[in-house]
């Protein structure tokens, strides 16, 4: 594994600074799928240009995957943005002051362009690294999957970054939360009954909303049986470490709430990186004009932590669900385990080392190709960060960081440690 050496501070801030041009008039929400693939295709060619190994994949076309290097130890970001500061956002290319840079949504493409100056500040490295950069991450990073089904590329190691959360970087994660997306269908075997019977009949729209009432209790408690079963609990420490952060993200949660004042510091706190869940993504009543409706649907979706399992919560909501009046069908349509590396500290590179990352990873995708990973954070959206601004030094520092954490991993996994 290479070091970065060989560039000036001054080259190194020149490639960033490029780089951002490049992505930073490029809007990248979640919602647009096609200025997404736009913002892909830039860092692709960007990345030919500098003769580093890219491929382009788009079996999926509005969720390309580029790969870039060739190297054992891979980094993963993710393109699409989802923070409310992208919406609405124009072309408007980024403007520079000095050592800061500002432009809408800048601080999460921040940390895209720490990992793509990594390759480009050493070409060399692709010998050593493999970067990967997704633009399905809220589909559930799906391209990476058939990626990693249909090639079973030769990795050793995986560097995911973490969701953009306001922390002081760099911070490392030795856990990812995970992800199950399951729809629940009901149907009647009725199929054209006037509405002067909902009176007297039941209403499959009804048994639909008294189901999903039946999971979460008011105060957010999940009342599937067993659900909290085999959680791994942090430990004394890892809790204070996220008390310590509580004021950082009070001030966040208050500015993307819009000022919701049900907020509780500490409780969002841990509930964000702790907490397991059930949300309510889809409910769908089947139009059957003039009759009632003989079908509804739901789509539900979980967070699970380190400890749970999917299939575990799957029969257990098949289970829950039998009891209603209707005949009832579950159908899981992603399912991503959650991921435990409780042995990654790497205290030698000087990260503030966290329990867990909150919100979608794929690390679970690369846990089951027996892969090693850790999160890692480089560019954070802490309460020192200006809004839609970041200085060309903190992401300068997130360049050095990677290296540092890939040279880690790297010699761990030629130790034979996991």
């Amino acid at each position: 594994m290479h070091h970065f050496a060989g560039s000036s501070t001054d080259v190194l801030a020149d490639i960033i600074r490029r780089t951002i041009r490049v992505l930073g008039a490029q809007p990248s929400p979640v919602t647009d799928p096609p200025s997404i693939v736009s913002a892909a295709r830039l860092v692709f060619e960007r990345l030919r240009r500098a003769g580093i190994p890219a491929r382009w994949i788009d079996d999926i076309p509005d969720s390309p995957l580029i790969i870039a290097g060739q190297g054992p130890i891979g980094i993963a970001t993710y393109l699409d943005d989802s923070h409310p500061a992208t919406v609405g956002q124009s072309t408007i290319p980024p403007s520079f002051e000095g050592r800061m840079v500002r432009a809408h949504g800048i601080e999460r493409k921040a940390g895209v362009v720490a990992a793509l100056a990594t390759l480009l500040s050493s070409p060399e490295l692709s010998n050593d690294l493999t970067v990967i950069v997704e633009t399905d991450r809220h589909a559930g990073s799906i391209s990476i999957e058939h990626w990693l089904q249909r090639e079973r590329p030769d990795l050793s190691a995986i560097a995911w970054e973490i969701t953009d959360i306001p922390l002081n970087p760099p911070v490392v994660a030795r856990a990812a939360t995970g992800r199950l997306v399951a729809k629940i269908e009901l149907r009647s075997a009725r199929q054209q009954v006037e509405p002067v019977y909902g009176g007297v009949l039941p209403d499959v729209g009804f048994a639909l909303a008294n189901t999903l009432v039946t999971l979460k209790s008011a105060d957010e408690e999940v009342r599937l049986d067993g659900f909290y079963d085999g959680i791994i609990s942090p430990e004394e420490a890892d809790f204070e470490s996220l008390q310590a952060v509580a004021p950082e993200f009070a001030s966040w949660l208050w500015r993307v709430a819009k000022g919701d004042h049900s907020l509780s510091v500490s409780h969002m706190t841990l509930g964000i990186f702790c907490a397991p869940s059930v949300v309510i993504r889809d409910i769908n009543v089947a139009h059957n004009s003039p009759y009632l409706a003989n079908a509804a649907s739901a789509i539900i979706e979980f967070q699970l932590m380190p400890g749970q399992t999917a299939e575990r919560i799957l029969e257990t909501l098949r289970t829950h669900v039998q009891n209603s009046l209707f005949a009832a069908t579950i159908t899981p349509l992603l399912v991503r385990a959650p991921y435990s590396a409780p042995e990654a500290r790497p205290s030698s590179i000087g990260a503030t080392s966290f329990p867990l990352a909150p919100g979608p990873s794929p690390a679970a995708l690369f846990a089951t190709q027996g892969l090693p990973c850790v999160g890692y954070a480089v560019v954070g959206r802490h309460e020192g960060n200006e809004q839609n601004g970041v200085s060309l030094e903190s992401i300068a520092d997130g360049v050095r960081f990677l290296l540092s954490l890939t040279g880690w991993l790297s010699s761990t996994t030629e130790t034979g440690a996991r």
